[in-house]
């Protein structure tokens, strides 16, 4: 099967050893494909020819690479408590949450690729050219938050995601 994605204006594609580094105005996505995946740049098109299932794959891995490098992605995040004040801050490539549910340990969770993460008032700005690296960051920073061990109707303090 083969299947062909036009290339967006004001972005680059380049293939080397099954690797596409797609560069726009918004930063620089890497997608990695498989060996029996055969992807080729040809007149302003890429080109996947192989199995149905991969090809399908990794035209969408394609795909959110163009809207990130030309958008961007973007996650919004609300950090929700009753029992006790959380308070969240950025450091370097790791984000910080304090006196979760009364805690004295800090938690910290880790900024993915080249994400940048926002921390305004009680939300999070989670944005990023890498459509994968904002979800895992956002997927980090709910992870931490997570209550355990208590019931969850009554303790629903965390950090979610809302948009």
């Amino acid at each position: 099967m083969e299947e062909s994605l036009k290339i967006p204006q004001g972005v680059t594609v380049t293939v080397s050893e099954g690797v596409a580094k797609v560069k726009g105005a918004k930063g620089e996505v890497g997608v990695t494909f498989p060996k029996r995946l055969s992807v080729n740049v040809d007149s302003g098109a890429v080109k996947l020819s192989g199995d149905k299932r991969a090809v399908y794959t990794y035209c969408a891995h394609i795909k959110n690479a163009f809207t990130g490098v030309t958008e961007g992605h973007k996650r919004l995040m609300k950090v929700l408590f009753s029992h006790f004040p959380m308070k969240v801050e950025v450091k370097g490539s790791d984000i910080i949450v304090k006196n979760f549910l009364g805690g004295k340990v800090d938690r910290t969770a880790k900024i993915v690729g080249n994400t940048t993460v926002k921390v305004k008032g009680q939300e999070i700005e989670i944005e990023g050219p890498d459509h994968y690296a904002v979800g895992q960051t956002a997927a980090n920073i709910q992870q931490i938050t997570r209550v355990k061990g208590k019931d969850e109707r009554v303790f629903q303090d965390g950090i979610y995601v809302v948009k």
